[in-house]
């Protein structure tokens, strides 16, 4: 069981399970496992969440939490294809380069457009890493289209 922390519209700390049910803190019960707030807090500041092992939580990175929720996601009546690329795609941020400053969407959609044969423009100042990103790009996916075939 993977549980989110986030931070409501009014900032309260919030906990949410793989179902969308609130997880309630310090409160005994939980599957036999108790949720601490402030062990919740230090969590949320640390970008983790929590997995629940044998009665017990233990910390994971918000990166695995979102790649369990989209890898579950996935729907099952598509074609094969089409599926190792959404999972290509899901799985990209991991191949941005660690110096490379892009938010893990605008990765994406940067190797989604790629991907499907879409003209991409980049702009921004001199050295921001616009060469960078369209050698990585490059890179990554002629790895992904040579083991697809």
């Amino acid at each position: 069981m993977l549980i989110q922390i986030s931070k409501d519209l009014q900032g309260k700390l919030i906990a949410i399970d793989q179902d969308g049910k609130v997880v309630t803190f310090n409160k005994p019960g939980f599957q036999g496992a108790t949720l601490w707030k402030n062990t919740a807090q230090k969590a949320f500041d640390e970008d983790m969440g929590f997995e629940l092992l044998n009665g017990s939580f233990h910390k994971v990175s918000d990166k695995e939490i979102q790649r369990e929720l989209d890898r579950t996601a996935l729907p099952e009546d598509l074609p094969t294809e089409q599926i190792e690329l959404m999972k290509f795609i899901q799985e990209s941020p991991e191949l941005r380069p660690e110096v490379m400053k892009m938010t893990d969407i605008k990765w994406k959609y940067l190797m989604r457009c790629a991907m499907r044969g879409k003209n991409i423009m980049m702009t921004g100042p001199a050295g921001c890493g616009k060469t960078m990103a369209a050698k990585s790009v490059v890179t990554h996916w002629s790895v992904q289209t040579s083991t697809s075939t």
